[in-house]
């Protein structure tokens, strides 16, 4: 396999697209691309009566290790609507590198202060969300969605973009996440 000369594409793809890939070839040759599907059809939205919130989708995708020589990296972004239809409204996405950190931080649940009668505090017990790990967020993408009422369920609109420079954090295991600030449902 000739180092210099392959490619890899990543395919990120959202909501009603078929997609043909080609499997990850560790045994690629000179001229060859390696593919590496990560979101596929993912439907992003919000859902206030349900409380399902599917603004952010995060996973984890196996990209080639720092040992194979890349010549460049391909990102294939399509977005289409949902099968209800898309968003009426434009709305700001992104795509990003997730680095964890190490640190871990939680959040405030609740907070209940006991008063006594004089005013005083007499005891506060503080309920806490879980524990999450924090992550460090490298953007590699940025997007617009269009305004999305008119439109069928079955458009779309791809980018292909060149992110070669990103290519020390695209490698070995990596954390995705592709966020669209969708504030209903059909979203996108």
């Amino acid at each position: 396999m000739n180092k210099n000369t392959t490619q890899i594409i990543l395919s990120l793809l959202l909501i009603v697209l078929v997609n043909v890939f080609l499997p990850i070839d560790t045994q690629a040759k000179e001229g060859d691309k390696l593919v590496v599907n990560t979101f596929d059809r993912e439907h992003m939205y919000i859902n206030w009566g349900t409380n399902v919130n599917r603004r952010a989708i995060v996973d984890t995708f196996q990209f080639p290790t720092a040992d194979v020589d890349i010549k460049e990296i391909i990102m294939n972004f399509t977005i289409g609507c949902a099968s209800a239809g898309c968003d009426d409204w434009d709305r700001y996405g992104d795509v990003d590198v997730l680095i964890p950190t190490g640190r871990y931080d939680s959040t405030v649940a609740s907070i209940d202060t006991v008063l006594m009668m004089n005013g005083e505090i007499e005891s506060i017990d503080t309920t806490w969300n879980e524990p999450f790990e924090v992550a460090e967020h490298f953007e590699i993408m940025r997007f617009i969605t269009a305004y999305g009422g008119s439109f069928s369920p079955d458009w779309t609109w791809p980018w292909v973009m060149d992110v070669s420079d990103y290519r020390p954090l695209l490698t070995g295991e990596v954390i995705l996440r592709v966020y669209i600030d969708t504030w209903v449902d059909p979203g996108w």
